[in-house]
């Protein structure tokens, strides 16, 4: 494992709970992220990764986009594999053509029986966030999707989060690690430095966006920030707000939306 990751772990251990990843019933749960960008897959990956450790669950990681830098694509396709492949998710690629990426989305959805998507939101400040969020959303209805749909957050914050959960050390391990396949991006803003510091900044804010105002923070170091839906019949019913910690079932997700 990344020395660095291990030397975070160590570090907000001396201040804060760092929970690990305990067994829970497994559950037939198949993930989709729709990544944006390669190394957006990492970034949105908490919720994934914890299903995947303690529920069994498959993950299924799709870079909608390789860039804008066409000189970089190349490169940029192999680490999104190399990334995945540490997460051991399985990795897909979509036409550079945003017109046939819907169809795309659509044929995994239906091959691979997702029941779970995760997507940026659409406020996310980057245009190719923001489109995502939108295809992920123009899918869903098209397709009649039933299932759990997270919106999650990076350029730009969630303004009303439902869902606190704890990352896990081993969670927050594995996304530093596969974080930093992504070379050339990771060369030019260090963010897989920032990363532990950004999740207990998310703990800071769930604390007063998720729980009520005024109540006591969460005692977990590493957290992210969710918006949490149900979908049926391809409209979305926002889920109740909810902090989760390492020994939660984040499977349960699924009973909660019943």
């Amino acid at each position: 494992m990344n020395s660095c990751a291990l030397e975070f772990t160590k570090f907000y251990s001396q201040f804060f709970s760092i929970g690990h990843t305990t067994l829970k019933a497994p559950r037939k749960i198949n993930v989709l992220i729709l990544a944006p960008h390669p190394d957006d897959e990492c970034l949105m990956a908490p919720y994934a990764l914890r299903l995947l450790l303690e529920n069994k669950a498959n993950v299924h990681a799709a870079s909608v986009t390789l860039g804008s830098n066409s000189a970089r694509q190349g490169e940029r396709q192999i680490e999104f594999h190399n990334a995945c492949q540490v997460m051991n998710f399985t990795s897909h690629i979509l036409s550079l053509e945003w017109d046939k990426k819907a169809e795309e989305v659509k044929d995994i959805i239906k091959r691979e029986e997702i029941n779970f998507i995760v997507s940026p939101h659409l406020h996310d400040h980057h245009p190719a966030h923001i489109k995502t969020g939108e295809l992920a959303r123009k899918v869903m209805k098209e397709i009649s999707f039933e299932g759990i749909y997270l919106e999650s957050e990076f350029w730009g914050e969630l303004t009303t989060p439902n869902l606190l959960i704890e990352v896990t050390k081993e969670a927050f391990e594995l996304s530093f690690d596969a974080l930093t396949k992504h070379t050339g991006e990771v060369s030019r803003n260090p963010y897989h430095l920032r990363l532990a510091a950004n999740l207990v900044n998310s703990v800071r804010r769930g604390a007063e966006k998720v729980a009520t105002l005024g109540s006591s923070a969460p005692n977990f170091a590493f957290g992210v920030l969710y918006q949490a839906h149900q979908v049926q019949n391809g409209s979305l019913k926002a889920l109740p707000n909810q902090t989760l910690d390492s020994t939660a079932d984040l499977g349960a997700i699924f009973e909660a939306a019943n």
